[in-house]
């Protein structure tokens, strides 16, 4: 029988198996979690670790600042909506404070075996599904259809390749690792997301310099490699990733500039409406929940219904801008900005000051993705894999640092 002060940490390991799995799962773990924080003791100590810990402070700053925001929104009932959505970077300073360190592993486990079932999910679907009249397939699995997912595709490749001992490439282990790895770049190009092969070719080349050792000269190389041999195979086999080629070629030549909405024009348009409602309190912003207020008093609510209609906006509480920074600018002002960018800076330097590259990937696959996308703010299921797995990454180089390297 497990014992009461064990249990959460097989609840956390289980949690890491449900990211790309189940939701509601993952709602449910992250409950009993956080009531074990409470009932399993040491309140004053966890409490402690989570307020001289610099990760922690990250988590807590990123939601510190939509709670802080809600004093100055005009619409508190839109804005609990967007804060209930950024409660994972509570819940990961609790893991971070009382998830005990031998179960690291079992959690890198248990996360990396829900992906390779969500991929076999993915291509099962890809290969039995029929296509719509725009000869695209349906988006019934996490891996085929959103962008959001396609930053998991890359990071997890890179981090398979970080995995790898070259040197005794014989190994079942390293064997394993390597199909994986190949198997997730096959389903990153049936996937709809093009920010996550943009993201592949800077995780190469961060492969070149942190795995390979390599200078930049020829981890450029490797990228300029890697970008002919595998545009050109995924070109050739995919159909998905010929569409989105096609696609961009057309909006290029035909939609910019022509006054015609589609998914690149419109977000140069919703960059610009997000400019705007941020220069109209560019010190705090807009607040939290106070997008949709602003952007009916700026172009009017029919002209924002037909918006929403052209760019598929999805949520009706939030605007989402496609650009996590100027969706910060907006909400949050320039004083948000520069507490977003430096939240992203001091968790490089925690990456490098623990020589973790796997971590330095994970922000580097994130922060591109928000220069189109907003994936630490609207995508529930990207700020659970954001935040919890850079937490596990976090423990798990402190747990394998020499002591002077944590302490420098």
């Amino acid at each position: 029988m497990l014992q009461r002060n064990q249990l959460h940490n097989y609840l956390i390991v289980a949690l890491y198996f449900t990211f790309t799995i189940n939701t509601f799962a993952s709602f449910a773990l992250t409950f009993l979690i956080t009531l074990f924080w409470f009932i399993t003791g040491d309140l004053h100590k966890k409490v402690a670790i989570i307020l001289h810990d610099p990760l922690s402070l990250t988590f807590l700053a990123l939601f510190g600042m939509h709670l802080i925001g809600l004093i100055w929104t005009q619409d508190m009932h839109d804005g609990l909506k967007i804060l209930s959505k950024q409660k994972t970077y509570i819940l990961a300073p609790l893991i971070l404070s009382f998830f005990h360190p031998k179960f690291t592993r079992s959690a890198i486990i248990a996360l990396l075996a829900a992906i390779f079932i969500s991929e076999c999910y993915s291509l099962y679907l890809y290969l039995h599904s029929v296509p719509d009249a725009r000869g695209l397939l349906p988006s019934a699995s996490p891996f085929m259809h959103h962008m959001h997912f396609s930053l998991i595709l890359a990071f997890t490749f890179g981090y398979l390749i970080y995995m790898i001992d070259f040197h005794a490439l014989k190994k079942p282990k390293n064997i394993a690792l390597l199909l994986f790895a190949l198997f997730t770049i096959v389903i990153l190009f049936i996937n709809k997301g093009r920010i996550g092969q943009v993201a592949l070719f800077a995780v190469i080349f961060l492969l070149g310099i942190y795995k390979f050792h390599w200078g930049a000269l020829k981890s450029t190389l490797l990228l300029l490699v890697s970008i002919l041999t595998i545009g050109t195979l995924a070109y050739r086999f995919s159909y998905q990733f010929q569409s989105r080629v096609a696609e961009a070629d057309y909006e290029y030549h035909k939609v910019i500039g022509k006054g015609k909405r589609d998914s690149i024009s419109c977000r140069f348009e919703m960059w610009s409406y997000a400019k705007k409602l941020g220069d109209s309190a560019p010190i705090i912003g807009v607040g939290t929940g106070d997008s949709i207020p602003e952007m009916e008093h700026l172009i009017g609510k029919e002209s924002l219904d037909k918006l929403y209609d052209d760019c598929g906006l999805g949520i009706r509480y939030q605007l989402n801008p496609h650009n996590n920074f100027m969706l910060y600018y907006m909400q949050f002002g320039w004083l948000g900005l520069m507490i977003l960018l430096g939240v992203l800076f001091t968790q490089l330097k925690l990456a490098q000051k623990l020589h973790s590259p796997p971590m330095m990937i994970l922000i580097i696959v994130t922060i591109i993705g928000m220069f189109s996308a907003s994936p630490i703010s609207m995508h529930i299921k990207y700020i659970f894999f954001y935040a919890l797995t850079l937490t596990l990454l976090y423990l798990d180089a402190k747990q394998h640092a020499p002591s002077d390297r944590q302490s420098e």
